[in-house]
């Protein structure tokens, strides 16, 4: 154990003595009575052991025998040496150095407090057994003042350590916060660079997307199959490039706290149109047919552009999982309060313990075939942040072999 035991000096040491009225003739007095004592030390000791024990929270300490007898031994040690009448240096040092044991092992001051009380009472009905009375008073009343300094340098050891370990704590939680810090700045750093250079690539794409749209429909002049084809390919490829960098700047943007959005009454049957519309193409090239039964619906507080993303990705991860000529159906009811809307496909489904983990940030389902079948694992995550704030919920049923069930539910009326 590494000794962090404060010194004192001769002046503190007289201090202390003189403030409990400790004089020489007091050692004196107990060096003269120490045999009267010393003989009895096994038995003051097991009766001191024995009521230790009867406490349930003590006896924790003493489960291992040989720590029990060490601690025994200990105190037969410490009581033999209080009856030396000799209170110098060394023993101040002594009885701080088993304060700053009790502190290290856990134990509380109301437990060697208690231990010091116990050994007065025993101290004394066996001088007055040995005295008959004779001169007990004045033994007592100097082996009382040695117990109070006793306790006195054991709580001045338990301060001092219950100090250190509190200057440790406080070292370390300031390492923490300089760490913490220096990550959140490095996490600003990080959500500025994706949020400009998101920024940066949304208006090229944005170009290459309307010239290639532009040459596909021929107002440059005629194309052939082969080159219509090569322009389907770019613009499709151009939107996904385009969702991803969106997914991007959102995640930058939410993680910063700087996420907007413009609730107005929407038609949600028209989002959902208008995400349908998006990945139709794609849905077209794996011969996959969607179906929509949506009704018309009473208008909803909503942010168009946020719920077209939501359905966009819903949609394209039907897309990804399910295999040629399966189905996606998305139907949508008004359920007292909510609209109730399900993206529903024939894919490959999800295992059981994996549904819980989908809406967490960049988590992908058995990470071959997500490679397989691409994407990052943002597309729920975002879904999920842009529901919760349309106060909404989405949640997923799945079956391995049968397909996928997403559900969304968003209220009719936006609470306050």
């Amino acid at each position: 154990m590494k000794d962090v035991i404060v010194p004192m000096d001769a002046e503190e040491i007289y201090l202390r003595k003189l403030f409990l009225e400790l004089t020489p003739r007091d050692e004196e007095i107990i060096k003269k009575m120490s045999g009267n004592l010393a003989k009895y030390a096994d038995q003051i000791i097991d009766s001191l052991d024995e009521h230790i024990l009867s406490f349930d929270e003590m006896k924790k300490f003493f489960k291992d025998e040989a720590v029990h007898r060490r601690v025994k031994e200990a105190l037969k040690k410490y009581f033999l040496r209080l009856l030396e009448g000799d209170y110098t240096d060394s023993y101040f040092r002594d009885r701080l150095r088993i304060g700053y044991v009790h502190s290290n092992v856990g134990v509380l001051p109301k437990w060697y407090l208690g231990a010091y009380c116990k050994l007065l009472c025993l101290i004394y009905s066996t001088l007055d057994k040995e005295l008959e009375g004779k001169g007990t008073p004045q033994i007592f009343e100097a082996v009382l003042k040695v117990l109070f300094l006793d306790i006195e340098l054991a709580m001045d050891a338990y301060i001092i350590s219950r100090e250190i370990k509190i200057r440790g704590k406080i070292r370390e939680l300031e390492r923490l916060e300089k760490i913490y810090r220096e990550l959140k700045t490095v996490a600003e750093m990080k959500d500025e660079f994706i949020s400009n250079v998101s920024h940066e690539l949304k208006t090229p794409l944005i170009s290459i997307k309307g010239y290639s749209e532009l040459l596909r429909d021929e107002k440059a002049g005629p194309l052939t199959a082969s080159q219509k084809k090569t322009l389907d390919i770019i613009v499709r490829n151009t939107d996904r490039l385009t969702r991803f960098i969106g997914s991007l700047l959102f995640l930058s943007l939410a993680q910063a706290g700087w996420t907007e959005f413009e609730f107005e009454p929407i038609r949600i049957e028209e989002v959902i149109e208008a995400s349908i519309l998006t990945m139709q193409s794609i849905a077209d090239k794996k011969d996959l047919t969607i179906i929509k039964d949506v009704p018309t619906l009473p208008p909803i507080p909503g942010d168009r552009e946020r719920l077209t993303e939501v359905f966009s990705n819903l949609i394209d991860n039907a897309i990804k999982f399910t295999p040629p000529r399966g189905k996606i159906t998305i139907t949508a009811r008004e359920e007292e309060k909510h609209v109730h809307i399900n993206v529903r496909d024939t894919g490959i489904g999800i295992p059981a313990d994996e549904i819980p983990k989908l809406f967490q940030r960049f988590y992908q389902v058995e990470k071959g075939k997500a490679r397989r079948y691409g994407g990052v694992g943002l597309g729920l995550y975002i879904s999920k942040n842009i529901i919760n704030a349309h106060r909404g919920e989405i949640w997923v049923e799945s079956e391995i072999g049968r397909g996928t069930n997403v559900h969304i539910m968003l209220p009719l009326k936006r609470a306050a």
